[in-house]
C-alpha cells in the first residue's frame, strides 16, 4: 500500500554534555534501535564534543522525534541547520551510519561546508548528503 504522507528531513548541530565513550555507544544503540522501529533514516556524527545529525522520515514522526531531541539532556545548544520537505529519502535506515570523528581534517571539511548558510535548496541537500557519505567512507 502506497502512502501520500510528506517526507521531511532535518539536520542539526549540538554540543555534547560531557559523555564518556560508553555513554556515546549507548546513545548509538538507542538511536539506531528507536529510529529503525519507526522508519526514520539518517546519520549521526560525533566529533570533538559536537553532534551532527540528519534525520529523515514522515513529517509526523520527524516532528515527534525532533521534539524529543531538543529535550534530551545528553546535549545542548541544538542548532537546526535545515528543515525541509524532500521527495525521496536519502537514508533508508538508521543503521551504522554513525561515526566518531576524531580526525580534525574531516571535522574542518564538514564545518566549512556548513558555513554555506541558509541556501539549502535541493542541490545543496544533495551535496550535503554526498559529503556526509564521503565522511563515512573516509573514516573507515
Amino acid at each position: 500500500m502506497q502512502t501520500t504522507e510528506e517526507i521531511r528531513t532535518i539536520s542539526y548541530l549540538s554540543n555534547s554534555s560531557k559523555l564518556d565513550s560508553e555513554e556515546i555507544e549507548e546513545l548509538l544503540i538507542d538511536t539506531m534501535t528507536n529510529n529503525n522501529k519507526i522508519g526514520i533514516g539518517g546519520i549521526l556524527i560525533y566529533s570533538n564534543d559536537t553532534f551532527f545529525q540528519i534525520i529523515e522520515g514522515y513529517t509526523k514522526d520527524i516532528d515527534r522525534l525532533f521534539a524529543k531531541i531538543e529535550l534530551d539532556k545528553r546535549h545542548f545548544n541544538v542548532f537546526k541547520i535545515f528543515d525541509r520537505k524532500v521527495s525521496i529519502k536519502k537514508f533508508e535506515r538508521f543503521s551504522f551510519s554513525y561515526i566518531r570523528v576524531e580526525d580534525e581534517k574531516i571535522s574542518n571539511e564538514l564545518m566549512s561546508f556548513l558555513e554555506i548558510g541558509d541556501n539549502f535548496g535541493d542541490e545543496t541537500h544533495e551535496m550535503l548528503v554526498g559529503k556526509v557519505k564521503n565522511l563515512i567512507k573516509d573514516s573507515k
